[in-house]
């Protein structure tokens, strides 16, 4: 039965498998987000750590480090003042 070891590249950032035959690896590249997680179940569970290690990590991109530091610099105080009158208020609702 065929091993699989994931890997991202630094490139890309696409995940990919390198399928481990016996005497051949060879990558099989997942291009959506179902195709990887219908291959995880087939990780061991150290692969699958590993795979939640690198989506920990993920790298800020430029809409976090925005919201960051419009949050640092009190540009959503009014928007969080709102939220805790409205749960202060019980103002709130199930999401769907």
């Amino acid at each position: 039965m065929p091993r699989r070891f994931p890997s991202e590249s630094p490139q890309t950032g696409i995940l990919t498998v390198l399928v481990w035959s016996g005497t051949v690896r060879y990558p099989a590249t997942m291009n959506t987000v179902d195709e990887i997680k219908a291959a995880i179940p087939s990780l061991t569970l150290e692969e699958r750590a590993e795979v939640a290690r690198c989506l920990h990590d993920w790298q800020d991109d430029e809409w976090d480090l925005q919201m960051r530091g419009d949050l640092a610099g009190g540009k959503l105080a009014g928007l969080l003042q709102q939220v805790d009158k409205d749960i202060a208020d019980g103002n709130l609702s199930e999401l769907p």
